[in-house]
């Protein structure tokens, strides 16, 4: 009899463990494997330009992961802050997950050592805009898997040809509102500008914008405080604004509104063509360019590190037909 009761109290034991341990068993956090992260740093949240390229990105993001193999991680800089980026890129390695980088860089050598760590890890990275420092990658210490931006010098030329075709009966002269020198497009733009504009009798006032609007308000104003320009030619439309809104200020009539060229086709920018204001703008693709650069990363990644070549966008002009032949 006791033998009976003591297997029964044993049996009932061992049922009440098997229940525990199932219920042990059931609420344990299941620990899968971490899904592994492609990082994107980007320059700037609020210019138009770059607002495109994250819609890019996203679309990329969401025609490409839609298995969610990877977490697509986006940050940016408020205004082009490149020790802001710099910090951003040094967040993502900590945290142990990133296997592939794009960024749009805020500046091509201050953040040169922060994305050679990534290199240095067999981490790709997909570089798009403007390409990292010639010096750098001539030496090694850092490396780009894929390059994809505009052919900033034959946006430049663009621009100059149509400044040619419009300037009749203006004065000879441009205003240049260019954008950082740290950055390859702002020098690209530049050369090819005044590549086209040479020997054609044209003064040009060269002056850095900084790529910002309220800057190239404030230098606009300044230098038409000293003389009239037949033409004024920004490295991107938000500085186009910025000198429209000078002119403006200035009240600058009808008869004396300079050419103004801008850079970028924004939608703002393309309404300032409509209105009269703004002459044309260099179009590049954005969407396309951040659309392009995760691919690229997925592509890379897909073939363990291969490491793919430099594309250039063909920019184009808007309104086209104003271009000179």
């Amino acid at each position: 009899m006791k033998f009976r009761s003591r297997s029964a109290i044993a049996g009932l034991i061992i049922a009440m463990l098997v229940i525990i341990c199932g219920i042990f068993v059931a609420r344990r956090p299941s620990y899968s494997r971490k899904v592994q992260a492609i990082a994107v740093a980007l320059p700037m949240s609020s210019n138009p330009f770059w607002v495109s390229v994250r819609r890019g990105v996203e679309k990329a993001a969401q025609e490409l992961n839609n298995q969610g193999r990877y977490q697509i991680l986006i940050r940016e800089t408020v205004d082009l802050d490149p020790l802001g980026q710099v910090e951003i890129l040094n967040n993502f390695l900590e945290r142990g997950d990133v296997v592939a980088l794009l960024v749009g860089p805020a500046s091509d050598n201050t953040i040169v050592p922060a994305v050679s760590k990534y290199a240095s890890r067999g981490i790709p990275v997909v570089v798009i805009d403007t390409p990292l420092d010639s010096k750098a990658l001539g030496s090694g210490s850092v490396g780009m898997s894929a390059f994809i931006g505009s052919d900033n010098k034959q946006g430049g030329v663009l621009a100059g040809q149509s400044m040619l075709a419009a300037l009749e009966g203006k004065p000879p002269s441009v205003l240049l509102l260019k954008g950082k020198d740290e950055h390859q497009s702002a020098i690209d733009r530049s050369v090819g500008f005044n590549e086209a504009v040479a020997n054609k009798g044209i003064e040009v006032t060269t002056v850095e914008g900084e790529w910002s609007r309220l800057k190239a308000q404030e230098l606009t104003y300044a230098q038409y405080s000293k003389k009239r320009f037949g033409g004024v030619f920004a490295h991107n439309d938000d500085m186009a604004m910025g000198a429209i809104q000078a002119l403006r200020l200035l009240e600058i009539s009808e008869d004396e509104w300079p050419v103004v060229i801008g850079f970028d086709a924004t939608s703002e920018g393309l309404s300032a063509i409509e209105r009269g204001e703004m002459y044309a703008s260099v179009k590049q693709d954005p969407i396309t360019l951040g659309y392009e650069g995760l691919r690229s990363a997925f592509r890379i990644l897909s073939r363990d590190g291969a490491v793919e070549s430099t594309r250039l966008l063909k920019p184009s002009l808007v309104p086209p037909q104003r271009v000179s032949k």
